[in-house]
């Protein structure tokens, strides 16, 4: 008696936070990301978060020009698996051209060189506690976490074990100087706009 082996169908693992992210219905301009594996939504930015992104991406893509590098504010979401687990959509990406041409739904972290996020009243515990802890885990090169609501910049690198071993700070009107692996790169900040005040913000 012979025995016919049928082929299982291929299928593929679903994450069902992913799926409950996916279909989730928010304002327009809102952004919807997974951190350990919790949800967050944030309320669309400010007109100053948006100009400091800008401004941020401006001067890389000034640097970068002629080459594969690309930066972007238009909303690239970035994670370590691109079907499941935890995702961020960081203010500023730095990748490469080639890199936004696969087609896929996000970038793998191993293609990104450098974050930046934009503090705002709804990203709070977000940007300033769980990212720099986030980012490192994932080995991201460089986060650059700005906050237009006290004029304080932290440049974190050097990510080991989960742990960024550098955390240098600056001010609004400082230079930053980038580290490895854009080491003859720097951000100027004067021109980057404070809120009024910091409250409700």
């Amino acid at each position: 008696m012979t025995m016919e082996l049928c082929e299982r169908p291929h299928t593929v693992e679903v994450d069902p936070v992913r799926v409950i992210a996916e279909q989730m219905v928010v304002p327009e301009g809102s952004k919807v990301e997974i951190l350990g594996g919790r949800i967050y939504v944030s309320a669309a930015p400010m007109p100053k978060h948006v100009l400091i992104a800008h401004e941020i991406m401006e001067q890389l893509m000034k640097r970068f020009s002629g080459t594969d590098r690309c930066a972007t504010t238009a909303g690239a979401a970035v994670g370590v698996d691109i079907r499941k687990g935890d995702f961020v959509i960081p203010d500023v990406v730095l990748t490469t051209r080639s890199a936004l041409r696969v087609d896929r739904p996000m970038l793998p972290v191993e293609d990104v060189e450098f974050v930046a996020e934009v503090v705002s009243k709804g990203s709070i515990e977000k940007d300033v506690e769980i990212l720099p802890t986030l980012y490192a885990e994932w080995g991201m090169p460089i986060y650059l976490l700005v906050d237009s609501r006290t004029g304080d910049i932290i440049l974190y690198s050097e990510p080991v074990a989960g742990v960024y071993r550098q955390q240098v700070p600056f001010h609004f009107g400082d230079t930053v100087a980038l580290p490895s692996p854009l080491a003859d790169i720097q951000i100027e900040t004067a021109e980057f706009p404070r809120y009024a005040s910091i409250r409700g913000v």
